[in-house]
């Protein structure tokens, strides 16, 4: 007893509240385990891990890279697993800095997916490379002009009042009329 309160006292310090705690957060993140990219729910976050919600499910001992914003990827282990919540240790620790960015941005999913664009009247084919929970980034071969109002049709999904709010190259952003819940974006990762 008397050893594992030494263990505790060195792993903890002398002063609890010294020590960065979780700090509870609801937003969106982007997870890559085994080839697969999931979105799920990010709950809390410490410079030593975080703990997340999602449809899908993860096993302890996953290895797995999650991101949020426009932060880069952090490496984790998945430690604990209760129904459709996970919490995962970090490889790094992270700075205190480091847990948040500068501005809000929300996470950008990578997804390969045809998609219709219904606009001004006429049906432009596209794929969809990148969504958010406030919009989509297509490859187009036709020129939509900002400002556009569109219908998305992503895989089985219809997002009606879209804004073409930019465009470079090939490439062009759209704003949604209102935010995609975490659930729904996990839909549209997976086709369903």
């Amino acid at each position: 007893m008397e050893n594992s309160m030494l263990i505790m006292e060195q792993y903890l310090g002398s002063e609890r509240r010294s020590k960065v705690r979780a700090v509870r957060t609801f937003k969106p993140v982007c997870i890559e385990a085994e080839g697969q990219t999931l979105v799920a729910l990010m709950r809390d976050i410490s410079t030593t891990g975080a703990g997340f919600e999602t449809e899908t499910g993860l096993k302890v001992g996953q290895e797995l890279r999650y991101r949020w914003g426009d932060e880069p990827f952090r490496k984790a282990e998945v430690i604990w697993v209760d129904g459709g919540r996970f919490g995962v240790a970090n490889h790094e620790v992270l700075a205190p800095k480091d847990l948040f960015s500068k501005r809000y941005r929300s996470v950008r999913v990578p997804i390969s997916a045809p998609t219709s664009i219904f606009v001004d009247g006429n049906r432009v084919e596209a794929e969809t490379v990148n969504f958010s929970q406030k919009g989509v980034c297509a490859l187009v071969s036709d020129q939509i002009r900002n400002g556009a109002l569109a219908t998305l049709k992503i895989g089985k999904r219809y997002f009606e009042g879209a804004t073409a709010k930019w465009g470079e190259n090939d490439r062009i952003g759209f704003a949604f009329s209102n935010g995609m819940p975490i659930h729904e974006m996990s839909r549209l990762l997976t086709g369903r």
